[in-house]
């Protein structure tokens, strides 16, 4: 006769609340406005990001995206870059990555993940500024002339420098 022993351990309970902290992790990609200055007086490079993706209207926001008043056409950057195809399925990749480490009982490398993903991100972001993809109207024979460049949204690179991420890790 033979005789056999099998040992099953349960993990529901560790598995959701892996899965519950997921909720509490958020990577975040552009520009944080306390870390936007440019020079004294000037607009923000957060603000000019959200100047040519949601516009201004009135005193403070344009009805239509861009700045009509300042002749400046919507040129979105963040949630293109992020949606275009390639990155839109990296960024899902990364993400999964990280569920699958929460699932796993392994935090700390998922957090480290979270960090892949903000870096993927940013470096999504940056590219776009030269991607034919972004759709941007080109700049304006006048502005040409006056920056020498038809490079649109680059000046000093500034804005495009500026992008960063940011992994908020709620009750840490």
């Amino acid at each position: 006769m033979k005789i056999s022993l099998k040992t099953q351990v349960d993990n529901t309970l560790e598995v959701l609340n892996n899965l519950e902290s997921l909720e509490g992790m958020d990577v975040l990609v552009g520009i944080p406005e306390e870390a936007s200055q440019r020079i004294k007086g000037e607009v923000t490079n957060a603000q000019l990001v959200e100047i040519h993706t949601k516009g201004l209207a009135q005193n403070l926001y344009w009805e239509s995206k861009g700045s009509p008043l300042q002749k400046l056409p919507a040129r979105p950057i963040i949630e293109p870059a992020l949606g275009a195809s390639g990155n839109k399925e990296r960024i899902v990749e990364d993400l999964k990555i990280v569920g699958e480490l929460l699932l796993d009982g392994k935090r700390d490398e998922a957090i480290k993940a979270l960090h892949i993903a903000g870096l993927d991100g940013v470096n999504m972001i940056k590219a776009w500024f030269d991607d034919p993809r972004n759709g941007w109207a080109p700049n304006s024979p006048a502005t040409i002339k006056r920056k020498g460049s038809n490079k649109v949204l680059i000046d000093t690179a500034q804005m495009r420098n500026a992008m960063t991420y940011v992994v908020d890790i709620k009750g840490k």
